[in-house]
């Protein structure tokens, strides 16, 4: 039976549990931690020897590449590629590779998340009931989302996601994105933010904006 050549990989210490579970079940795979705090010229010792990388935050540019003769691929944890440098992956032929709308759920939870802090301000009350201040939270007005009206730029993965879970919340949710049209708007249960695009047609020449 052949044993299958070991591919390394340079992987950082933020790599979700899922990922290393999937990393520890292959045999022919081998990871090697770094810290996505550490400069990245101390990734260069390491990267003689790799044949993949994962990144995080980590910026990863022409000397990360020249200091990776094996690198067969880079993979970022997240959408985003400004911290690479794509123009010198592609002179070398490297594949760039991301995970696509792996986070769009957990960032449109977030959004929600921070919503429903701010509206029932969920950290002023926490800290005056753990100092025993019970009578003092009745006084502090709070808000419910239900029937507000909540403005979403950009209606792509993220966009959309949060605007669902924002009509399941009952709000009114408006959306400017000049790449959807008004029906897969509607569609969604939202409403086009047409004052928003009317002050981007004008681009403010002159104009009072509609938005005032």
């Amino acid at each position: 039976m052949t044993t299958p050549q070991l591919m390394l990989l340079l992987l950082p210490k933020s790599l979700a549990s899922a990922g290393w579970d999937i990393v520890k079940s292959r045999r022919d795979v081998e990871g090697i931690l770094f810290d996505d705090e550490d400069p990245p010229e101390s990734l260069h010792p390491a990267l003689r020897a790799v044949d993949g990388v994962a990144l995080g935050h980590t910026h990863f540019g022409q000397a990360e590449i020249d200091a990776a003769p094996r690198l067969r691929v880079v993979g970022r944890i997240g959408v985003g590629y400004d911290n690479v440098d794509v123009a010198a992956l592609t002179r070398r032929g490297i594949p760039l590779m991301m995970t696509d709308t792996a986070n769009s759920v957990s960032v449109a939870e977030h959004t929600l998340a921070f919503m429903l802090a701010l509206a029932k301000k969920i950290v002023e009350m926490d800290a005056m009931v753990r100092n025993g201040h019970w009578h003092e939270r009745l006084m502090r007005d709070r808000i419910d989302l239900f029937g507000k009206t909540v403005l979403i730029i950009g209606f792509g993965r993220i966009g959309a996601r949060t605007a669902s879970r924002c009509v399941a919340m009952e709000m009114r949710v408006l959306v400017y994105d000049r790449t959807v049209s008004p029906e897969m708007i509607r569609a969604a249960g939202c409403a086009e933010a047409i004052a928003l695009a009317a002050v981007r047609e004008r681009r403010y020449e002159g104009e009072a904006s509609p938005m005032r």
